[in-house]
């Protein structure tokens, strides 16, 4: 009986272990998708080498590797992120994130709505960076000052005063350019914005 017990646990997680990796298998070939983030300013601090399917949104989001290395995809264009360069998606363009050398790695994201900036910067919806890395011995020191002390657990004032800085410098970098939408506003994307700023609310 214990034998067949155990029997049975083996093929289950065997079950379990085919259906995750059919179910990975999908993800990483889906549709690319168009994803809401409700909050103004997000930072994210990851231990690991992040793997995140083809997406795009309206917020400019900020890459920093602090050491290891972070694989990279924006606007199907690859790209290998090195310790302390940082990478910036601007809104609306086609992002991914891959592993690929499989090492370990450590590293900052800063998702943030534009509208935070209150036209202090140009607007990006309709441009693109030629090269949207920055390698590390280019970058401002005051940026990178910016960068080390920008903290989750910190209050909202504080990291937005680091991004602004930390935006006015990479921007200083960049040579940006006009760019036709790859993804156009279409009505799917208007009921996806809705349905997430207005489930709670009731119905009239």
């Amino acid at each position: 009986m214990l034998e067949l017990y155990n029997n049975l646990l083996y093929n289950d997680s065997h079950i379990i272990l085919n259906i995750r990796q059919k179910l990975l298998k999908e993800v990483k070939n889906m549709t690319p998708y168009y994803e809401v983030q409700p909050d103004r300013l997000k930072i994210i601090h990851n231990h690991r080498e992040l793997s995140f399917p083809p997406h795009i949104h309206d917020n400019i989001e900020i890459l920093y590797v602090n050491k290891g290395t972070q694989h990279i995809s924006i606007n199907n264009i690859k790209y290998k992120i090195n310790e302390q360069d940082v990478a910036i998606i601007f809104p609306n363009l086609l992002h991914e994130y891959y592993k690929d050398d499989k090492k370990n790695a450590d590293g900052t994201l800063i998702i943030c709505d534009p509208k935070i900036f209150l036209n202090m910067f140009p607007n990006l919806t309709q441009s693109t960076p030629k090269n949207p890395v920055i390698k590390n011995n280019t970058l401002n020191k005051e940026a990178v000052f910016a960068l080390d002390s920008i903290n989750a657990e910190k209050p909202f004032p504080i990291n937005l005063g680091f991004v602004y800085v930390l935006m006015h410098h990479i921007l200083d970098n960049l040579d940006i350019i006009n760019k036709q939408n790859f993804y156009p506003e279409n009505i799917t994307k208007k009921i996806i914005e809705y349905i997430t700023k207005n489930f709670t609310n009731p119905i009239t």
